[in-house]
């Protein structure tokens, strides 16, 4: 078990130990349909916090997947990719956020940060890949380029 997936269970805990205590503390204000947000909501930020984005980098391809659920799957062969460089970008000005964004630029899955992969395709799309691990990213993509 690693840190990362540690640190999100104590965040759930404890958020259901305040929401415990809140109840307790206005029981008559609660109606069914306030539990029902407060559940949904609760549902919510448990997804949201284990939704991660997986890159795997070989000779042959790059494939991005959002897990769990296999939620988006896509791989992109390096014979159709014209350029691939590992850039440092404003995420919010360049494509409107973090996420799954499509913009002018081209297409960005970024879940945080602002360095990311940019792929840009002879049909002149692009695609911006998010990374938290620049060093090796540069490290991955310049082995494929010299090959």
């Amino acid at each position: 078990m690693n840190d990362s997936f540690l640190g999100k269970v104590l965040t759930l805990f404890l958020l259901a130990i305040i929401g415990g205590i809140v109840f307790q503390a206005y029981p008559n204000r609660f109606t069914s349909t306030s539990l029902f947000a407060i559940a949904l909501l609760a549902f919510l930020i448990g997804v949201f916090q284990f939704i991660q984005l997986n890159t795997t980098i070989d000779k042959e391809k790059i494939q991005i997947e959002i897990q769990p659920f296999s939620l988006y799957k896509k791989s992109f062969y390096w014979k159709d990719v014209q350029d691939a460089n590992v850039i440092k970008y404003a995420p919010i000005r360049e494509y409107g956020g973090w996420g799954y964004r499509v913009a002018r630029k081209g297409i960005a899955i970024n879940p945080s940060g602002n360095i990311g992969l940019l792929l840009s395709f002879a049909t002149q799309r692009s695609i911006l890949v998010g990374t938290r691990k620049e060093a090796e990213l540069k490290n991955v993509i310049n082995q494929v380029k010299n090959k």
